[in-house]
Parts: structure tokens; C-alpha cells; sequence
């Protein structure tokens, strides 16, 4: 004990150590090392392969939602137009200026193609109605068609949908 502090003055147990763990086998080393590189390689692999997974699905998700609601947005403008039109919806996008430009461009931005297609009245050649398809560039992407009647349609197969696809 010390005389000052009171503080315990043995000294500590002598660790005994084993004569194996002196000399270590080089090879189990070696296949202890290899054996944690594996694991390690394996995880990450892993890990990468189910973030891409589960990535690419919902990119593919978030890029088509954008689309639809551009449909949306530009359909939206093309019935404002027409309240103010007389019933007469215009001759092309370009006449709706930034209310169809902006729509327009982030539909382009996810790789999507926005192509309007007028209606016309046979008897008066007024455009009387409208067609709005949104085709992807990219594989597994489904194709959008929107008319006046605000029902969007969409396809997965490798054409332009049409008002024959089912609503969504």
C-alpha cells in the first residue's frame, strides 16, 4: 500500500504467453485473411447490387410520374384555352407559351418525346379536340396518351399508346 495515498501497490499478474500464439502459422494467417476479404467483397457486392436494384425501379417510377403529370399540366392549359376560345383548342403547343413550355421540358428532361396531334371538325374545320402521346427513348418504359377528355392511358409495349390502352 502507499504510505501516501493509500493506492495499491502489487504489481500486476505476469501474462503467460502460449508459445503457439508466438509464432503464428503463416498459411492460417493467410486463410483467415483471405476468408475476411471474401466476406467483405461478398457484402458489398451485395449491398451495391440491391441499392441498383431498387434504384432503377424507382427512377423508372419517379421519371413516369413526371410525365403524366406534364400530360396533365399541358391538358390542363389546352381546356383553359379552349373556355376562352370558343370551344377551339389550338393549332399547336407553341400557342399556350410557358403553360405548355414548362411541361414540355421536363417531359424531355426524363427522355420522354410530347407530340400533339389536333382534332379537327369535319363539317366546320375547327379543331374540335386533341391527342397528346409521351413516348420514352429509354427500353421498359411505358408509352402515355391523353385526349380531351383528361383520361390518361399508358402502355408498356414497345409502341405509342392509344385510347384503346387501359386508363390509368
Amino acid at each position: 500500500m502507499c504510505p501516501f495515498c493509500g493506492a495499491d501497490q502489487t504489481p500486476p499478474p505476469e501474462i503467460i504467453v502460449i508459445e503457439q500464439e508466438k509464432s503464428r502459422n503463416p498459411k492460417l494467417v493467410f486463410l483467415r485473411w483471405i476468408i475476411a476479404t471474401v466476406a467483405v467483397a461478398c457484402s458489398l457486392a451485395g449491398l451495391l447490387w440491391y441499392a441498383r436494384g431498387e434504384h432503377g425501379k424507382d427512377l423508372g417510377k419517379q421519371e413516369e410520374t413526371t410525365v403524366s403529370k406534364a400530360l396533365r399540366d399541358i391538358r390542363t392549359a389546352l381546356s383553359q384555352y379552349a373556355l376562352t376560345s370558343d370551344d377551339q383548342y389550338p393549332s399547336a403547343l407553341g400557342k399556350l407559351g410557358d403553360r405548355a413550355a414548362q411541361p414540355l421540358q421536363e417531359a424531355r428532361n426524363e427522355s420522354y418525346e410530347v407530340t400533339y396531334t389536333p382534332k379537327s371538325s369535319k363539317k366546320s374545320g375547327n379543331i374540335v379536340g386533341f391527342e397528346l402521346f409521351a413516348n420514352s427513348g429509354k427500353p421498359n418504359h411505358r408509352s402515355f396518351y391523353i385526349d380531351e377528355s383528361g383520361v390518361l392511358r399508358a402502355t408498356q409495349e414497345n409502341r405509342p399508346a392509344t385510347d384503346k390502352d387501359p386508363p390509368i
